[in-house]
């Protein structure tokens, strides 16, 4: 039957005032505008939970449930996010991630391999709040300032050669010195592997330039038309450089 107000009632005072629920359940519990600063909920299950406008700064979310949580207007400054299941959760403009501890995500609460974001590795400091808001069922290639741009497209030359019914649906400029490239591939792919074998090659062409490759894929399309090319991306772009693919 129903869950009585007492179910909901009793536990939320609890958490509120111990400030401790790692690994208990809070799913469809009302949180909004609640003060949860440095609240523990490791391994916590709020899925379909509101947390609009709820102070968790420093929270300790790491593991938790999060799926289909509204998030708008909470302030998760200085959480940690390592772990946590984000699938289909609310957030908007004024929900708050500066300095979040986040080394990786999934997108499900199944935690499969091809959930996890980034699929291998960990997020860079300051990675998890460039893209928490573009988390999709993609691969999420990054250029950074440092790598050669040339060169980051031409392991994108390599992959596009490999994957033939891979597409590169968006390129983002994230900030200055950060591009996002989202490809799809064919649900069969093993997301992984094909995540793991650009970015050896990335290091591979990094320490043994190759030659020009052939044209292999059409970045300049995959520009949203407002996006503004600058920076960065300019640079992804350019293919006067001597090293660069053809496009």
């Amino acid at each position: 039957g129903q869950r009585s107000t007492l179910d909901f009632h009793l536990p939320k005072l609890t958490l509120l005032t111990s400030r401790k629920g790692n690994s208990s359940q809070y799913p469809d519990y009302d949180f909004s505008d609640q003060f949860m600063v440095e609240i523990k909920l490791i391994k916590a299950n709020l899925s379909n939970a509101s947390l609009s406008n709820a102070n968790l700064s420093n929270a300790d979310l790491r593991c938790a449930n999060l799926s289909n949580v509204k998030a708008n207007g909470t302030d998760f400054r200085h959480a940690k996010l390592t772990g946590a299941c984000l699938q289909n959760w609310s957030i908007n403009p004024a929900t708050q991630f500066d300095h979040v501890e986040c080394e990786y995500v999934y997108l499900s609460p199944e935690q499969q391999p091809s959930d996890r974001r980034p699929l291998s590795g960990n997020f860079k400091p300051g990675d998890f709040e460039k893209l928490v808001d573009k988390f999709a069922d993609t691969l999420d290639f990054i250029l950074r300032q440092g790598i050669d741009p040339a060169t980051f497209r031409q392991a994108l030359s390599h992959f596009c050669q490999g994957h033939p019914a891979a597409k590169i649906e968006r390129i983002i400029a994230l900030d200055d010195q950060c591009v996002l490239v989202q490809v799809t591939v064919p649900a069969t792919t093993n997301k992984v592997a094909a995540y793991i074998s650009f970015h050896t090659k990335l290091t591979q062409l990094n320490q043994h330039p190759q030659a020009v490759q052939a044209k292999t894929c059409d970045l300049k399309s995959a520009i949203p038309e407002n996006q503004s090319t600058k920076t960065l991306l300019a640079q992804l772009l350019d293919t006067s450089t001597p090293s660069s693919i053809v496009l």
